[in-house]
């Protein structure tokens, strides 16, 4: 019996902190999606994904165009070179550790034994992985799973692992220097998930402050420093955009950017058929340049079933209610799909 699990993705690690051995692995094994929460935001990067929870365990599937194999069914359909799956399970007859790969015809399958360091307690099982991924799925989600594999082997050996609950937190000033919007996250010990804060101060004065459970906040001052861009990048696959303004006397006012004109120009020009799992729509926030201080460019992705575009577009602060506007469109799957 399953039940399917809303794709909550996580894009940083997490590590459960070792007391003892046979402690550490109870908690691993307890919930093996928690060992593997670090991974799960490479789900974001298949046009198909799913993560289900068994009796056992969980089985993870993604893919993507042209693939499209990986589709639900008993027995599971093997994936498409843009795809894999992940089957992870507690098992109590386990009789020894292992790791084997086999390499065939672009497709990589890897079954990793890992024996449980505490012997006959039926809370402490061992785990199975049987993992199946094409060579056309992108490096940093193989590295990410492969990563949690590690931790796993480490927690049976009494290793420690190297990675903490704490993602740390940075100052972000204003181009003059008046202003600082701190950010800062921890990790939501009920969920495996991130909350974050953001606190906008000008020295020791507190002018905003803003808390979300998201993957991300994200920020880009203005070059007069008295706005600024705000995203929230969510576990959901999307990423509102709001404009923080400072005004007199140090007053603040935030807005939402109207991005519908910027979706519907997109899926207008470039969507081939409709359904199926939910798009990622976000602005790629490395390509934002300010032109003058109520004016911006970036690139916005969109991708999905029978969509994969990019818009350049232009986001103008400068009205009562800012917005965005098209400056023009990229069908990436119209031009794979030409002769």
């Amino acid at each position: 019996m399953t039940s399917r699990l809303p794709i909550l993705l996580v894009l940083f690690a997490i590590a459960l902190p070792l007391r003892s051995t046979p402690a550490t692995w109870k908690e691993d094994v307890y919930d093996p999606r928690k060992p593997f929460a670090s991974a799960f935001g490479g789900m974001l990067n298949f046009e198909k994904a799913s993560i289900e929870t068994t009796n056992r365990g969980f089985i993870a599937i993604g893919d993507s165009s042209p693939g499209y194999r990986a589709q639900k069914s008993n027995p599971p359909q093997p994936p498409s070179e843009w795809g894999m799956n992940l089957n992870v399970a507690i098992c109590e007859d386990t009789t020894k550790s292992s790791d084997v790969v086999e390499s065939k015809e672009g497709m990589t399958h890897r079954r990793i034994s890992i024996l449980s360091p505490v012997k006959n307690d039926p809370s402490a099982p061992s785990l199975e992985i049987e993992w199946t991924y094409g060579s056309k799925v992108k490096p940093e989600v193989i590295q990410a799973i492969d990563r949690c594999i590690a931790q796993l082997k480490n927690s049976a050996l009494g290793k420690s692992n190297p990675i903490s609950r704490t993602h740390g937190s940075q100052d972000l000033p204003s181009p003059d220097g008046r202003y600082t919007i701190h950010v800062s996250d921890q990790i939501d010990n009920g969920l495996p998930c991130w909350r974050y804060k953001a606190t906008l101060t000008a020295g020791k004065t507190q002018i905003w402050n803003y808390g979300a459970i998201t993957k991300a906040l994200l920020f880009s001052w203005s070059p007069d420093s008295r706005h600024f861009l705000f995203a929230q990048s969510n576990y959901d696959r999307t990423m509102p955009l709001f404009l923080g303004s400072i005004g007199d006397a140090e007053s603040f006012d935030l807005k939402g950017v109207d991005l519908s004109s910027v979706e519907s120009a997109i899926l207008a020009a470039c969507q081939r058929w409709s359904g199926g799992f939910a798009p990622v729509s976000y602005v790629d926030w490395k390509t934002i340049k300010w032109s003058s201080p109520t004016k911006c460019r970036a690139t916005y992705i969109k991708r999905g079933r029978g969509l994969d575009a990019t818009a350049e577009i232009e986001i103008d602060l400068s009205d009562d209610q800012p917005k965005a506007k098209v400056l023009s469109i990229k069908d990436h799957l119209g031009e794979k799909q030409k002769p």
